[in-house]
């Protein structure tokens, strides 16, 4: 038997997409959550393996994107496929779908639309071998007042200015209104992208060396070229070493 997630805060299409699953696939039993933090628990507390998740883009406590990275986090849960259920067909689901999806459904919902987009899936699950590849994680910020979307480990860090929060990633530099960099660091929610000065953060997943410029200050090299102007300051050096070397010895 195989083992589905359905996250869904409208009992109505969950139960029908529940229904139109067991006749596409009769093999498939899901669970239904109402919450993405009831889904998160039951997923964090299971040892058997899950073999599909259907996430609701928009819940009542949290967005689908934020279970989505929570979940990827969970090394078994890294390749699993995952199906998102919209209201809309946007050029953000497209992204989802290259990156971290196999497939997006839109609403209304009905078997033929269902079996149109994941029918291959829905027979070949289970019979599959999971590709050995890393997934690149993909998260979604608030750009300057829109979403968008951005492959986590192409950001090599953060800057403060005022109250608003810079996100630098190769040549680019992404405003973020009003936030604060340890809110961003917490929607990033990259292990190794941490707190390095008042006014910086760093991700030490893009950083070759580490110098010292002057006194009580160091600077990151990465391995990019960028306009990043990073500083570490000697209250974060010693954190900073610390995780740097956790990393570079892949603990």
């Amino acid at each position: 038997m195989l083992n589905g997630v359905i996250v869904e805060c409208d009992k109505k299409d969950a139960a029908n997409l529940q229904s139109f699953l067991n006749r596409l696939q009769p093999k498939l039993a899901c669970t239904i959550f109402g919450t993405g933090a009831e889904a998160l628990e039951y997923v964090s507390s299971r040892k058997e393996p899950i073999d599909i998740f259907f996430i609701a883009q928009d819940l009542s406590d949290m967005d689908g994107f934020s279970v989505l990275s929570r979940i990827r986090q969970r090394e078994q849960n890294a390749l699993t496929p995952v199906v998102f259920v919209t209201d809309d067909e946007t050029g953000n689901m497209h992204a989802f779908q290259e990156q971290i999806c196999y497939r997006y459904l839109v609403k209304p919902l009905s078997e033929k639309s269902i079996k149109t987009s994941i029918g291959p899936l829905l027979e070949t699950l289970g019979q599959q071998k999971r590709p050995q590849r890393q997934l690149k994680r993909i998260i979604r910020l608030t750009v300057d007042g829109d979403t968008r979307l951005m492959e986590a480990q192409s950001i090599l860090g953060l800057e403060t200015e005022g109250k608003n929060c810079y996100v630098y990633a190769g040549q680019n530099r992404y405003r973020i209104l009003r936030q604060t960099i340890d809110k961003t660091l917490e929607e990033i929610g990259e292990r190794y992208c941490i707190r390095c000065h008042k006014s910086f953060a760093l991700n030490l997943r893009n950083v070759v060396d580490i110098k010292k410029d002057r006194r009580n200050i160091w600077i990151p090299v990465f391995s990019q070229e960028t306009d990043f102007q990073c500083e570490i300051s000697k209250t974060h050096y010693e954190e900073v070493m610390r995780q740097y070397h956790k990393y570079l010895s892949g603990n």
